[in-house]
């Protein structure tokens, strides 16, 4: 590994749905030990689909509303699209890959969500495909034609021009394919008589039947005018391109069909005829295997068929239906010969896939080094563990590598393109492939495919993936990827490279070469040119020439390179001997520029690729791809641990493979930007999921699918921006996949740099916002500043930096940063030690407002608070020291009732107050203040004593020999004060405050084992990040904050169950609870009689068969429209369903085929059922077990039932008996044990049929077992008036539901659920408690009691030892002082560690004790300061202290009443304690009588009746000191 390597990439350069069954990635991963779980090393992620609006991740913003606004798409000059209203834009178009024909279309809401999603994602366009599909599961425009006159199928139509107005109103385009898998087989000259299951594509290519159908179907299409846009699609500016045909390349069809042979053999030896060639007397089943001889002849031939069958359809839709957009197509296969035929389209179109998955179901086997990632494409070990596909190499699916294809002046549209799961890598393809073909000027990409399943595309995906290997949404991997690949693309950050190399083919030559069909291995080794120049091809009549490159020179024009007749010394010299390197070096070295050429070449010798432009880089050292332009900047493949510079971000992220971007969200500069999206992708895996090396094949893998939650790879990153903005404006969060902020994270500010430590337990998206409330960095002027008094003025340095600038006392405020909870910061300078300076928070007026203060002269830290016009100092930190002219960084937050100080980072005082509840901020400066008969008196040497260090060190150095330190300070005190400059100021909100709480929380009942909760939404400052669900007081759930809504699934039949709702924010405030509401499960199993429209309960088996929803008279019933099929079946419920009967009413719409229920069905061929069989008139109760049925019962035949009635099927399993029954009568009855749990079901033979009012009950089975008696029960006295109580579980047939808690005999509590503890309270002390504890169970059953448990409370109030290793029952009084518990030899301690503070105490207890002794055993660490005791602690300014003094040797009791201090009494002196062992303190308070003893000795008494109750604590003054062994006992 290469740790801790720096690439510096400041590089300076001068210029500077039928379902598709390509694609799959990645390297080979490590066969799996186990399946993946969520662990330290994997993150449970929320991958919610609903996009947040306004969040970092909805990117809908991007989109101009609504589509067509500027007009067509056009073609420039140039090869770029634009807008008719905007000639001079170029416009680039970023996108997926949708399917027109689903089995069953999405619903309208449904649209919306997949419309609203699309948006969200930055997409504007959307290219359309499978539109044309007539089979049954795949339904799409066209009904399958019986004549070459196509109809429409107006369901479909009328759904897919809605859903297209929905796209419009977003802004998002629409690219369509017209032919692709049609059925043409119903036409008779079509027949599959006559050309088996030859594709209609190809038929529309080469027979006029099968073109005819095509044409009308665009015709019939493209005119039809939308009622939801008022506009046909041919006039619609929405639609961006069209393609005629997709995918299809004669010479990879397959001719062997007789019929279609016969045909093609006469029409070829026509052709061969024209051009006195020989005939065939046999056409090949393929060209891949045709006899050489005549390859070439086939070529041509296929050359002039596809194009003038091209060329004719595209005259068609231009000349005749009016179609006004570019015209694509042709858009399969990467070889010279295809490229040539796209001479002939508008559009340089076309697709490819890294390899091929074809993952499906709940396991596939795949080759992972068949898809390497492409970052590592150059690297030794790929090409030395690549499996080669059909003769194929490292290079053939290297997307890239089509900028070497790519043809002069037409736009480039990759329209399919993906990496495909679960392949490593299917992030690198996003990044790679946006920025590479930015570079290369590509004008549109859509990466394949969005979903194949609607469900997946508005439901959360039951897997990680979803139902193929090249589903987008479903994969959180490539989902992170294309919001990478959208601002990429789409924002143009990349610079796009002009043209500076152009290949020129022969076309005579390609047209008529049958190895123009290869992919050419001739290329291979120039597949590190994409990466450094942009190059293009044009075919032209080039006779002897086939193939040559040429530079482009300033002095050619665009019709010279078109032509291809370039000059003879612009030729390129290109060998296949050559490697990659020499390649790349001959190019470098062939353009003129020389400052390029040598930064280029360098770059190469230091084995990285560097674009002409300078802002991609590939660092074939580390195998990582970067990019590095002012408005994005990106890494891709090897991270681990190495630090990146890029521009103004630099970063270190610790996995091993993955991505790394960093995108501006407002379009500015990365160094200015207010709004940032930080996108770190790991890697993505399911819950469960498993990689398994297969046995036979060591290059193959079997994937096993996982299911929910999807998990991300557990890894950090360390995130550096240099910015220009102040630095401690910037907030970062880390995000869900819906953009919803989930939770703050902390930002360190420094100078003008930013550095956040990112990890991935959230999930792969962060968000850097700038949010301050107010800055100034005052280079355009002060004019929002009020001063209050003295003479603040901007200043301009001798470095050209504006500051605001004070020479005397000075107060300014800014009156718009009013607010409750904020920091405020500042840059301040001063340049003599004389000077005060600070900050104001909560400013109201002069009179009141809070402040925190650097005082130079005393090297204090001062908060104080101003109130009504009088100045209350609420702590103090000494020994502070600011260095003199540099500036330094002051800033002071108020948060709620707590104020904190720091100087330069560092937290140097904090108070507690809470008097002043919002106001501005400001700054301030203060004039020295003299003791009174200064400089002379105690005043004066009592302030001289008092002189920061700093102070007395430059006093004493100016003072001579002959001098007193006297006579230097009053020198220093004559000087001039020197300015004091204030920079940098910011004001920024600090969230404490929490959402509002959900209101209206609803509960609806959906069955016996689901409950539906909703609420309204809450309010935040910032936003919701969660919702956490409650059921009985425990939480069951936290969900997105985005959504409003939880379904509470596996409860109990019958019961009732009590919710609330709580809602969090990014920093962690939680609401408080909703009001409860509470619902009771239904008695019933299930109940649907359908009138909701919907029956997204129920599931259709393996798909076979069309059940739907329908109206039957004035209800609603389950249709299932099957005359056709056999044993067709939806299923509902749990497999875990037991005993039940289900029942429900059947109409038949004939007296044919069978009719009935479904029952413990477990899968697809194993089941029970029982139905009705209109032939024999006989009931049956049949089992499918592993795929054979056997008929368990037949009854005697029943009169005949009618059609078009309902009738009443029950179907009731219990235990191994299995009843039937018709309109209520018991028809059939069987014993059976094979299947004992399973769902419910409907269930059709040929028969088209309806039902309703399907209820399912359950068969209960009689609970009279009562749970067995807890053991194990166990009573500890906690305190003086609490006992915990702990038992093991009790066991019961059906469930413990609770346990009740007896005290002497009388029941005083009982827990629900899985709960084994109680804590008793409000016991009193030193007194004998019997306990007892009962388990019951839903049927109210009681166990007996458990074995009594005894115990007795403590005579003391409170005991701490700290060898818990905790403190978490004392409390710092106001944040002022550092306690902890530490190791003090064999034994741990309460450490006071606070030397450097006065009067630091920490209390415990409880605020209603009264009368008490408290004692401890104390250590001090130096005999300096104070430590002690304290006693009735009422709050930080009122309390009783009984203290030992070192310097004085003597004992005090003190009270501090509302913040004064009184000593109370003092003792004599006292043998000195010794530090460094423990001394034995003890405090006595009882009625008016105060008692201190040390070492058992009692010292000194006082009498006060200020406190009567109160707190206990420890207390030390300017001293380190231990604690340990504190009790406090009752005086009686």
């Amino acid at each position: 590994m290469r740790k801790g390597r720096i690439t510096k990439v400041s590089v300076t350069l001068a210029f500077a749905l039928l379902l598709q069954l390509f694609g799959a990635v990645g390297q080979a991963p490590t066969a799996s030990a186990a399946p993946i779980v969520a662990d330290s090393t994997w993150k449970a992620i929320d991958t919610t689909l609903a996009v947040a609006p306004g969040s970092a991740l909805d990117l809908s913003y991007l989109n101009q509303t609504p589509a067509g606004t500027k007009g067509f798409v056009k073609i420039d000059a140039d090869g770029d699209y634009y807008f008719t209203d905007e000639p001079n834009k170029k416009v680039k178009f970023f996108g997926t890959n949708l399917n027109g024909s689903y089995g069953t279309d999405p619903t309208r809401e449904e649209m919306v969500i997949i419309a609203d999603r699309l948006a969200a994602m930055g997409y504007n366009a959307v290219r359309l495909h499978d539109n044309d599909d007539n089979v049954e599961w795949a339904v799409g425009l066209m009904v399958k034609p019986t004549s070459t006159t196509v109809t429409l199928n107006p369901v479909k139509l009328d759904n897919f021009e809605y859903f297209v107005s929905l796209l419009k109103a977003r802004g998002i385009y629409i690219d369509l394919d017209l032919l692709a898998y049609a059925d043409y087989s119903s036409v008779p000259s079509l027949s599959k008589d006559k050309y088996g299951s030859f594709p209609a594509k190809y038929m529309a290519t080469l027979f006029p039947d099968g073109k005819a159908i095509w044409q009308s179907f665009a015709q019939q299409w493209l005119t039809h005018v939308n009622p939801y846009t008022g506009l046909a699609l041919k006039d619609d500016p929405i639609l961006m391109g069209l393609s005629p045909m997709n995918e299809t390349i004669l010479y990879n069809a397959n001719f062997s069909n007789a019929g279609v042979k016969e045909w093609l053999k006469a029409d070829f030896n026509t052709f061969l005829a024209g051009k006195a060639r020989l005939p065939i007397t046999t056409f090949p089943d393929m060209f891949w295997t045709a006899d050489p001889s005549i390859r070439d002849d086939l070529a041509e031939y296929f050359t002039e068929k596809a194009l003038s069958s091209h060329n004719e359809m595209k005259n068609y839709l231009k000349d005749v239906i009016g179609v006004k957009v570019p015209i694509g197509g042709i858009n399969y296969i990467n070889d010279s010969l295809a490229n040539y035929w796209r001479t002939n389209t508008d559009v340089h179109e076309t697709h490819l896939y890294n390899g091929l998955v074809d993952g499906r179901g709940a396991s596939f086997s795949f080759t992972p080094a068949s898809h390497p990632r492409y970052s590592m494409v150059f690297a030794p070990e790929s090409a030395a563990n690549y499996p080669p596909q059909s003769g194929g190499t490292l290079f053939k699916n290297y997307i890239p590598g089509l900028a070497l294809g790519q043809l002069y002046q037409k736009p480039f549209a990759l329209t399919e393109y993906n990496q495909e799961f679960p392949t490593k890598g299917r992030d690198d393809l996003g990044l790679m492939v946006a920025a590479t073909g930015a570079f290369n000027g590509w004008d549109m990409l859509n990466r394949f495919e969005y979903v194949a399943r609607v469900s997946e595309a508005t439901k959360q995906s039951a897997t990680l993936g979803g139902f193929t290997s090249f589903d987008t949404l479903t994969d959180t991997l490539v989902t992170m990827s294309e919001y990478q690949s959208t601002l990429l693309f789409r924002k143009g950050h990349i610079t796009p490279s002009e043209p500076k190399f152009v290949i020129v083919r022969d076309q005579t030559s390609v047209k008529t070469h049958g190895a123009s069909t290869e992919n050419e291995d001739l290329e291979i080794n120039r597949m590190y040119i994409p990466h450094l120049f942009k190059m293009v091809t044009v075919y032209a009549d080039k006779p002897g020439e086939p193939y040559a490159i040429y530079k482009i020179t300033p002095e050619l024009t665009p019709e010279q390179i078109a032509s291809g007749n370039l000059p003879a010394q612009n030729k390129i010299s290109i060998t296949n001997s050559m490697t990659l390197k020499q390649v790349a070096e001959t190019f470098i070295n062939a353009i003129d520029d020389v400052n390029l050429k040598n930064n280029m070449l360098s770059n190469l010798n230091q084995n990285k690729l560097v674009s002409d432009t300078g802002e991609l880089i590939f660092d074939l050292n580390l195998n990582t791809y970067l990019i590095n332009t002012p408005y994005v900047i990106g890494a891709v493949g090897t991270l681990n641990n190495n630090l990146f510079e890029l521009g103004p971000v630099s970063m270190k992220a610790s996995v091993d493979k993955g991505t790394v971007s960093a995108a501006t969200l407002d379009d500015k500069s990365l160094d200015k930007s207010e709004r940032m999206l930080v996108i770190y992708t790991t890697d993505a895996a399911a819950t469960g999921e498993d990689t398994i090396q297969d046995p036979l094949d060591s290059k193959k893998r079997t994937y096993v699918r996982g299911k929910l939650p999807t998990l991300a790879k557990h890894e950090t990153m360390e995130f550096h921006l240099k910015t220009t903005l102040i630095p401690a404006g910037y907030k970062a969060y880390k995000l869900a996949t819906n953009g919803v902020r989930l939770q703050e994270i902390p930002v360190m500010a420094t100078g003008k740099d930013v550095f956040v430590q990112l990890d991935t337990d959230k999930g792969f998206a962060f968000e850097l916002v700038y949010d301050p409330l107010y800055t100034n960095d005052f280079e355009s002027g002060a004019a929002d500043w009020t001063s209050v008094k003295g003479n603040f003025a901007l200043q301009t340095e001798s470095s050209g930096n504006h500051v605001y600038q004070s020479t005397k006392e000075s107060t300014a405020v800014v009156a718009q940063t009013s607010g409750t909870d904020y920091f405020v910061e500042s840059d301040v300078r001063i340049v003599s030690h004389k000077d005060t300076v600070g900050l104001l928070a909560r400013y109201v007026d002069p009179d009141n407002y809070y402040s925190f203060t650097y005082d130079a002269l005393f090297g204090k830290a001062i908060i104080e608070k101003r109130s009504n016009g009088t100045s209350v100092v609420l702590q103090t930190a000494t020994g502070v020291t600011l260095p003199l002219d540099v500036m330094n960084k002051l800033r002071f937050e108020v948060v709620g009732s707590n104020l904190y100080g720091y100087i330069n980072g560092q937290l140097v005082v904090t108070a507690t107050d809470s008097s002043i509840a919002s106001g501005s901020a400001g700054i301030l400066t203060k004039d020295l203040e003299l003791p009174a008969g200064f400089p002379w008196g105690a005043a004066t040497q009592q302030w001289i004593a008092a002189l920061g260090s700093a102070v007395s060190s430059e006093i004493n150095a100016i003072t001579g020999s002959n001098e007193t330190f006297l006579t230097g300070l009053t020198e220093f005190l004559k000087r001039v004060k020197g300015p004091v400059s204030y920079d940098n100021f910011i004001v920024a909100y600090r969230d404490v405050t929490a959402p509002t709480a959900p209101s209206n929380v609803a509960a609806t009942v959906l069955s016996s084992y689901e409950i539906s909760l909703s609420w309204t939404p809450s309010i935040d400052i910032d936003s919701v990040a969660s919702y956490i669900i409650y059921r009985d007081g425990q939480q069951i759930a936290s969900i997105n904050g985005v959504n409003t809504s939880y379904k509470d699934t596996g409860l109990s039949l019958g019961t009732t169950y009590h919710y609330t709702v709580k809602a969090t924010d990014p920093a962690n405030n939680v609401s408080a609870a909703s009001e409860e509401v509470a619902a009771t499960t239904k008695n019933t199993l299930l109940e649907d009689n359908f009138e909701s429209g919907s029956a997204s309960a129920w599931s259709v088996v393996s798909g076979w068969g069309t059940f739907s929803v329908v109206t039957d008279g004035s209800t609603k019933a389950y249709l299932s429209d099957n005359a056709d099929k056999g044993a067709t079946k939806s299923v509902a419920g749990l497999p875990t369903w037991t005993n039940y009967s289900v029942e429900a009413k059947g109409k038949m719409d004939q007296q044919s085929g069978r009719m009935g229920l479904v029952a413990r069905y477990v899968d697809y061929n194993n089941y029970y059922t029982m139905t009705y069989d209109n032939y024999s008139k006989k009931v049956f109760i049949s089992k499918l077990q592993n795929g054979v049925t056997t008929d368990l019962v037949v009854s005697a035949a029943l009169a005949p039932l009618p059609a078009g009635v309902y009738n009443t099927y029950r179907f009731t399993v219990n235990g191994n008996t299995l009843q039937a029954y018709v309109n209520g009568q018991l028809l059939a009855m069987v014993t059976d044990s094979t299947f004992t749990t399973g769902m419910t079901g409907v269930y059709t033979h040929m028969l088209k049929g309806y039902f309703d009012d399907v209820v399912v009950h359950v068969i209960p089975d009689p609970d009279t077992v009562a749970p067995t008696a807890p053991t194990g029960l166990t009573a500890t006295a906690l305190s003086s008036s609490e006992v915990a109580l702990s038992w093991e579980q009790s066991s019961d047939n059906a469930g413990v539901t609770g346990y009740t808690i007896a005290r002497d005999g009388q029941d005083i509590a009982t827990v629900t659920g899985a709960v084994y503890t109680f804590k008793d309270t409000g016991l009193s002390l030193a007194t004998t408690y019997h306990y007892t504890v009962k388990a019951f169970d839903k049927a109210n059953n009681v166990s007996d009691a458990s074995s009594e448990a005894i115990v007795t409370t403590k005579s003391t109030l409170l005991e701490d030892n700290f060898e818990s290793g905790n403190a978490s029952s004392w409390s710092v009084v106001s944040g002022w002082g550092t306690f902890s518990v530490v190791t003090d030899g064999s034994t741990k301690a309460y450490l006071s560690n606070n030397a450097d503070k006065g009067a630091t105490k920490s209390v415990a207890g409880a605020s209603t004790w009264t009368n008490y002794t408290v004692e401890a055993k104390a250590k001090m660490e130096a005999t300096s300061g104070r430590i002690g005791l304290v006693a009735r602690f009422v709050d930080y300014n009122n309390y009783y202290t009984m203290s030992y003094d070192n310097f004085l040797k003597k004992v005090f009791i003190t009270k501090l009443q509302n913040g004064t201090s009184t000593d109370l009494v003092i003792s004599t002196a006292i043998a000195p304690l010794a530090a460094g062992m423990y001394h034995t303190l003890k405090f006595t308070v009882n009625g008016t009588t105060l008692q201190a003893y040390v070492n058992g000795q009692l010292i000194i008494t006082a009498t006060d009746s200020t406190f009567s109750a109160g707190k206990i604590g420890v207390y030390t003054h300017q001293l380190k000191g231990y604690f340990d062994d504190v009790v406090v006992s009752v005086t009686p």
